[in-house]
């Protein structure tokens, strides 16, 4: 329950405080534990800040509550206790409240560290569930007090949500340490102690979804760690899958220009970053860098604008969920991947297969999906490790072989992949032509009767620009096919960065159990989901014509 107690005056700036709930365990994969505290001890309390300005909020008399747009009313449900900040220089406290007021604004949420460890965060784990709590690791150059917010990504104007803020003493951690996991040395973490806990208390104050933690310092430099609330009671029809594992595990290098810093694509050698220096293990749980965490977010936005603005009746976690609980991917009716899964563990493959062999639907706003195969498991500290060997490439699904001897290619699963061997990536987003073809025959405008396009307006022949870019998949024709009672193909023209022209494949098809699978085959489609353009509108429309199908729910939006 949130509480006022009263008002502080820091550096003639009044805030109010509140005392929070905390408590809790920390979770991740199997049952939260049992009691859970509901409200923090007598006398804590902790700095709230609001989605208003800093000075909106400094007349405020009485409790604070958040809301989100479309969504009931949220409380403060963090934990920390309020400690005053001792500046010592004026351009220290100016720097400070720069931070604050970054923080306030409810913007979208942007990483300013350099990566160099000054300032730097990672959480015990990239979901928690409704009851557990979020153990988050921080790092600063010098012990000193730093601003928490928890963020939530919504499909509000600013594209996120502020839930609670507090304040907690932060200060340099121990040095990460090489560790070994089967033969592999990767960089771990576990030696870093844990510095705050976020309770996710219940659902009353906590929906399901993609959040962030986001640290302010004193200089007001910022740093985000991505994190998703799960919570599979909820009566949803659709599940969404967030990846967790490409570019916060994969792509990430962590703390930069230092030994341990490697990421599965190159490592630092002293004086540059190189292939050579890349592993063959590396840790999830290890500080996220700025310029990716931003990158991570962004590209997601337009796909939490259009579930969240539309109504859809959703639930989500991520995909290394799925490694302990693939019986997860089977629950719903629709499975809906917004964004670049591009390492799959075993487990994770089979949970999606599996799912969409009983009937489970997919909607899948991404290219370059389910093409590298890692091994997942947990070392002897306690670091959930994935493994891979990209010396070779018989680490690509498309070359393993199920039990009957057939490519486990990812155009088995959505009627296109990833062609790398012309390098189908880096060029200017170009746009989705409608039309549409059968398999095996020519765009015709016959198919525009096709209920997809049902109230769309979509004319034959019509553009959606910047629909298909970054990475785009294409049909190659010596892999295997899903099987299908009908396909509508869409085939738009797409340039690489040294000019080669691809055939970017975008499909919707129909099994012959009736599992529809829509996949959009393009890096940047989230983004283009909810452009400003009418043709922009028509493609929502054809994108909800699917999914209203899938999840068996009329009018779940407007375009």
């Amino acid at each position: 329950m949130v509480r006022f107690s009263a008002l502080a005056v820091v550096y003639g700036i009044s805030l109010p405080l509140m005392a929070c709930a905390g408590g809790g365990s920390e979770y991740f994969g199997g049952v939260p534990e049992e009691g859970v505290s509901q409200g923090g001890a007598d006398g804590a309390s902790s700095l709230i800040l609001s989605s208003a300005s800093f000075t909106a909020r400094a007349h405020l008399t009485g409790p604070v509550v958040l809301k989100q747009p479309g969504r009931r009313e949220l409380g403060d449900t963090c934990q920390s206790q309020l400690q005053v900040p001792k500046f010592h220089s004026s351009l220290q406290y100016s720097r400070f409240l720069k931070g604050f007021s970054l923080a306030t604004g409810d913007p979208f949420p942007s990483a300013t560290a350099d990566d160099s460890g000054a300032l730097a965060a990672f959480a015990s784990a990239p979901l928690v569930r409704i009851g557990g709590t979020l153990s988050v690791h921080i790092q600063t150059k010098n012990p000193e007090l730093v601003l928490v917010d928890v963020l939530r990504m919504d499909g509000s104007t600013t594209g996120a949500s502020i839930i609670c803020s507090f304040q907690v003493n932060a200060a340099p951690q121990p040095a990460e340490a090489w560790a070994d996991y089967k033969g592999q040395n990767y960089a771990s973490f576990a030696t870093w102690k844990e510095t705050t806990k976020i309770s996710i208390v219940d659902r009353e104050h906590w929906l399901s979804g993609s959040y962030v933690v986001r640290v302010t310092d004193l200089d007001g430099k910022t740093i985000l760690v991505p994190f998703v609330v799960e919570d599979d009671a909820l009566p949803a029809r659709a599940l969404v899958v967030l990846p967790s594992l490409t570019q916060p595990v994969a792509y990430n290098l962590a703390l930069t220009q230092r030994d341990t810093s490697a990421s599965l694509y190159q490592g630092w050698d002293g004086k540059a970053y190189v292939q050579g220096k890349r592993v063959h293990a590396i840790s999830v749980q290890r500080p996220l860098q700025s310029s990716l965490a931003g990158l991570y977010l962004s590209e997601l936005s337009g796909a939490f604008q259009y579930l969240e603005q539309h109504g859809i009746p959703v639930t989500y976690t991520a995909d290394l969920a799925l490694w302990k609980h693939p019986e997860l991917a089977s629950k719903y009716s629709t499975l809906i991947l917004p964004f670049h899964p591009e390492y799959a563990s075993p487990e994770i493959y089979a949970a999606i297969e599996g799912a969409m062999d009983q009937g489970v639907h997919m909607m899948s706003w991404f290219s370059n999906g389910f093409y590298w195969k890692v091994e997942i498991g947990e070392s002897s500290v306690g670091d959930t490790v994935l493994t891979i060997n990209k010396d070779n490439y018989q680490d690509l699904w498309r070359n393993q072989l199920d039990a009957a001897g057939l490519s486990m290619s990812e155009q088995r699963l959505f009627y296109a992949e990833y062609p790398n061997r012309l390098g189908a990536w880096g060029g200017a987003a170009t746009p989705f032509i409608v039309a549409p073809r059968a398999p095996g025959g020519l765009p015709s405008a016959d198919l525009m009767q096709h209920w997809i396009f049902e109230g769309t307006g979509f004319q034959f022949g019509d553009q959606v620009e910047n629909a298909m870019g970054g990475e785009v998949d294409v049909t190659e024709p010596n892999q295997p096919l899903p099987p299908t009672a009908e396909a509508v193909l869409f085939s738009s023209p797409y340039f690489n960065k040294s000019g080669q022209e691809y055939a970017a494949s975008t499909v919707f098809l129909r099994r012959p159990s009736g599992q529809m699978t829509f996949h959009a085959g393009s890096q940047v489609f989230p983004g283009a989901l909810v452009g400003p353009s009418l043709a922009h509108e028509r493609l929502r429309r054809m994108v909800t014509n699917i999914l209203e199908r899938m999840v068996g729910a009329k009018n779940i939006a407007s375009p």
